[in-house]
């Protein structure tokens, strides 16, 4: 179909500019709940891109990328208190399995 046809389009453009894969793992580390959604585009996109080798190279090239991608296999979110505070907040399970999910394709 026409939409599958930009969409290999469009990641294969992603997946020669550095700039935005790096702004991509960026994502990653939003712990904001309103930022959820934001977060787990860019990790379905990541894990998209990651499929391919030479994007997956790209991927860990990128200085903290094992870290960032790390953050989607936690089992809590912070909700950005001090170190010393419990600061998380309650989310769905289906959420976290989602990111846990996304986290590992990347990997992989």
């Amino acid at each position: 179909s026409t939409n599958k046809d930009y969409s290999v389009d469009t990641l294969q453009k992603i997946g020669t500019n550095l700039a935005i894969i790096e702004r991509l793992v960026e994502m990653l580390n939003w712990r904001n709940q309103n930022q959820e959604v934001v977060r787990r585009s860019s990790a379905e996109i990541l894990s998209r891109l990651a499929s391919k080798k030479q994007n997956s190279l790209r991927v860990a090239e990128i200085p903290g990328a094992i870290e960032s991608i790390s953050s989607l296999l936690e089992s809590t979110r912070d909700s950005g208190q001090a170190t010393d505070e419990i600061g998380e907040h309650s989310i769905n399970q289906t959420d976290l399995w989602t990111f846990n999910n996304l986290g590992l394709l990347i990997l992989k």
